[in-house]
């Protein structure tokens, strides 16, 4: 499975291929103005049951590439001419895009970025072909276009000639456009409101640049810094927010970097090379050589899958994150609010990681898949994208759903299956339920909350030599279990917990002891229990492994 972050919608291909889309917004599915909110629903392609080979997030938008002959197909918005069709108008199914601005047929495109304009928040997308040459369309307001001029839409892919004439390998996209040539060299344009292009300040970067580096083998953009590694496996970095990449390692402060500089110390605490990284709008997740995840950057929403995350109950603006005005669940999109300044394991339990998958344009959480081609996410489920059954009460801009968007931030790594997704549950922000802040005004009166049997978890004891122990962890109720995390409370050794939201997970031991295993429940309506789990392990020597499992009732 592939998956294709977007802010408002996440896009997916099956086993076979095809297309499908996971989103709160109906008009955004590409499924004809139908479809479940929160659920996996299969775009409508001609033909139907296109099969594509590679995925695009965006703000309101997505891409999809097919498989045969490299075409793009969109679907969502269109207000800056993101179909790159020559107009404004969208379908509530998906569209190809067929030709370029001089009228050319436009495929055998192998790679593809989202930008969006600092100042509109508005996308344009570029693409590199087979031939690798670079292309770009829709609003390119801060000189995206890479011909030294700024301001338009441009609805029709029109050609970006490089520094040297030279090729393209892969396009990245934040604020700006990166591309990393076919020699290893990397070349910047827009984003001319920062750093983010590197070299020669706002002036020069409305045009293409290389930035001095060479032997590239992989890059990750996020908004307003780029992180780089070579083929030797050292590590650069550059852009506006510098603590974003782990140069103020005490804590944030803004620390722009106008050329690229070794990261080689900042990330010194990644245990082993890099194989893979991935940015989104303010974090990156490495995957290393081991196989493990690693990330760095902001953790506003979770996005360390750590269970660490802003207190949105206490939040505040004017100043933010706290001691201002309230403004619970409500983000003002504020840089280095809440930022992990070094690198720190993600499931650090876990080691088969295979591939992350990240969006840059305002998106804050991140998908993975493992090597037996398990899906998993964590950060923010703004609009439902996450799938993992939740959906917001009310996802209109104005009411639930956009009021308190980070009401349904997913901080733990979870495991999710979007075959198994029937039946969405409508869960409403935490200061909507009774006791909550906001519990009696709207937007929260738009939404009734229902009468629940408390949720009841329940573990059983063990005393057993070293070996394979199974923690069994039982949640009985009526509502839907919204999640469950194992953590350990005490014991000899601190035990590397993986996927603790999984109903199975393997925990490794290597001193005998007791130790003291909690597993908490957490219904729609904010119910809570929680139970405790004694294990003894009563002989010394060797290693221990045990597996969790959580079983559901209803």
């Amino acid at each position: 499975m592939l998956w294709g972050n977007g802010e408002y919608l996440n896009t997916g291909l099956d086993t076979n291929k095809h297309w499908f889309t996971i989103t709160g917004d109906v008009n955004l599915m590409g499924s004809g103005g139908v479809g479940g909110q929160g659920l996996m629903n299969y775009v409508i392609t001609i033909p139907s049951n296109k099969v594509f080979k590679f995925l695009l997030g965006g703000l309101h938008d997505a891409a999809a590439v097919s498989a045969d002959s490299g075409r793009v197909f969109f679907l969502g918005a269109n207000s800056f001419g993101q179909y790159g069709n020559g107009n404004t108008t969208a379908t509530n199914t998906s569209f190809e895009l067929l030709y370029d601005s001089a009228g050319n047929p436009f495929y055998n495109v192998v790679n593809m970025a989202a930008c969006w304009s600092v100042i509109y928040a508005t996308p344009s997308y570029g693409a590199v072909k087979s031939d690798g040459t670079v292309w770009v369309w829709g609003n390119l307001t801060n000189g995206q276009r890479g011909a030294g001029i700024t301001g338009y839409t441009l609805a029709k892919p029109v050609q970006v000639t490089l520094v040297g004439g030279k090729l393209a390998k892969a396009i990245y996209g934040g604020s700006h456009f990166t591309v990393l040539c076919t020699d290893g060299t990397v070349q910047t344009w827009g984003g001319t409101d920062d750093y983010q292009a590197s070299l020669g300040g706002t002036a020069s970067g409305q045009s293409p640049q290389d930035i001095g580096l060479s032997h590239i083998a992989m890059i990750g953009v996020g908004n307003s810094f780029e992180i780089a590694v070579d083929s030797s496996h050292n590590i650069f970095g550059w852009g506006e927010f510098g603590s974003y990449m782990g140069l103020t390692p005490s804590g944030y402060t803004y620390h722009p970097v106008t050329t690229p500089v070794s990261l080689n110390t900042a990330l010194s605490g990644l245990p082993t090379y890099i194989d893979t990284l991935v940015c989104n709008h303010t974090s990156t997740i490495f995957k290393l050589h081991d196989g493990t995840l690693w990330g760095i950057g902001g953790k506003e929403m979770g996005q360390m899958g750590n269970g660490d995350e802003i207190n949105w109950a206490n939040y505040t603006v004017s100043p933010a994150p706290y001691g201002g005005t309230p403004a619970p669940y409500n983000w003002n999109v504020g840089t280095g609010e809440y930022t992990q300044c070094t690198p720190v394991a993600i499931a650090p339990g876990k080691t088969n990681w295979l591939t992350p998958f990240g969006g840059t344009l305002y998106d804050f959480y991140f998908m993975a898949i493992d090597g037996e081609g398990v899906s998993y996410a964590w950060g923010r489920n703004k609009n439902g994208v996450i799938p993992n059954s939740i959906i917001p009460a009310d996802t209109s801009g104005s009411r639930i759903g956009g009021a308190y968007a980070c009401s349904w931030d997913v901080i733990w790594v979870t495991m999710v299956n979007p075959y198994t997704l029937t039946v969405a549950t409508v869960t409403t922000s935490p200061t909507c339920l009774v006791g909550g802040a906001n519990h009696a005004t709207t937007p929260c009166t738009y939404y009734t909350i229902p009468t629940l049997t408390a949720p009841n978890a329940s573990v059983t004891n063990q005393s057993l030599p070293p070996g394979t122990v199974v923690l069994n962890g039982l949640a009985s109720t009526a509502a839907h279990i919204n999640q469950g995390v194992w953590s350990q409370i005490s014991g000899p050794t601190t035990a590397l917990l993986g996927v603790n939201t999984s109903p199975t997970d393997t925990i490794r031991l290597t001193t005998p002891g007791v130790y003291l295993i909690s597993y908490t429940i957490r219904d729609q309506v904010g119910q809570i229990s929680s139970a405790t789990s004694t294990i003894v392990i009563a002989s010394p020597g060797g290693s221990l492994l045990y597996r969790k499992f959580a079983h559901f009732k209803n």
